[in-house]
C-alpha cells in the first residue's frame, strides 16, 4: 500500500485519516463528501499533486502547508473556510473555491502559476489580487464584483464565466484579450465593451435584454438567439 499513487475515498463518511498518513507516495487523493474529516494527517503526504476536499466541512487548510507539490486543489462548499494559508501553495495551477462564503481573496495574490480558478457563488467584490495571473479559465458567477479593470490587461482568458443576473451593479466590463467565447445568462449589463479584437465568438443566450452593446468588433461568430435587443450599434462591424 505504501506504493499507492492514486486513491479515491469520496463519499465514505470518513473522519479519521490516520491510516492515510502512511501512504507517502500517493499523488492523487479524493476525499470529497466526507463531512467533518480531520485533514491533519495529510501533512505527511508531500508528494500529493491532486487533492479534492470538496464538501468536507473543513474550516481551515493550514495543516496542508507542507504539501508544496500540490498543483490541483478543490475545497468548494466548505462554508466559512479560512483561506489565508493558500498564499503558501505557490505551485497551484488549478484551484476551486466555489460556495465557500468568501469575502476577500488577498491570499491568492502569490499564486501566479494558477491557470484555472473557480470562485463561483461567494461574496467577492475586489478581484485585484488576480491582476498578475495568466489564467486560462476564470469562473465568477454569483459574486458582487463591480470592477474588472484589475484583471483586464493581465489575463489570458479562454473561458470567462459569470452570471450578470447576480451582478446588478455591473455596468462596464472590459474583456481581456484572447477570450474566445463569452456567455452571459440573463444579463442586465448596460455596456459591454471589447478592448481587444481577438474574440472568436460572442454568445448572448435566449431571453436576454440588452440595452447597449458597443464595440464588438471582428468576431467570427455572433449569436443573439431569441433576444430582445433595444440598441445594437456598429452591427455592420459585427457581421463583416
Amino acid at each position: 500500500m505504501r506504493q499507492l499513487a492514486k486513491l479515491d475515498l469520496s463519499v465514505n463518511n470518513i473522519k479519521n485519516l490516520s491510516i492515510v498518513s502512511n501512504l507517502i507516495n500517493i499523488e492523487y487523493l479524493d476525499l470529497s463528501n466526507n463531512s467533518e474529516v480531520d485533514i491533519e494527517p495529510l501533512k505527511c503526504l508531500v508528494k500529493l499533486s491532486y487533492l479534492n476536499l470538496n464538501d468536507c466541512n473543513i474550516t481551515s487548510i493550514s495543516a496542508l502547508r507542507p504539501l508544496v507539490n500540490l498543483k490541483q486543489l478543490f475545497v468548494s462548499r466548505n462554508y466559512n473556510i479560512d483561506i489565508s494559508s493558500l498564499q503558501y501553495f505557490t505551485n497551484l495551477t488549478h484551484l476551486e473555491l466555489a460556495e465557500c462564503v468568501i469575502y476577500e481573496i488577498s491570499a491568492l495574490r502569490p499564486l501566479v502559476k494558477l491557470q484555472q480558478l473557480h470562485l463561483d457563488e461567494n461574496n467577492i467584490i475586489d478581484i485585484s489580487p488576480l491582476e498578475n495571473m495568466q489564467l486560462s479559465l476564470l469562473s465568477l458567477p454569483y459574486n458582487k464584483v463591480q470592477d474588472f479593470t484589475p484583471v483586464n490587461n493581465h489575463l489570458n482568458i479562454n473561458e470567462y464565466c459569470l452570471d450578470a443576473q447576480e451582478e446588478p451593479t455591473l455596468e462596464d466590463l472590459l474583456l481581456a484579450s484572447q477570450m474566445h467565447a463569452i456567455d452571459w445568462t440573463t444579463s442586465n449589463l448596460r455596456k459591454a465593451q471589447k478592448r481587444y479584437q481577438e474574440t472568436k465568438a460572442f454568445i448572448i443566450p435566449a431571453k436576454q435584454k440588452i440595452n447597449s452593446l458597443l464595440q464588438i468588433l471582428e468576431c467570427n461568430t455572433v449569436s443573439f438567439t431569441n433576444n430582445v435587443v433595444a440598441l445594437l450599434q456598429n452591427i455592420n462591424d459585427v457581421c463583416q
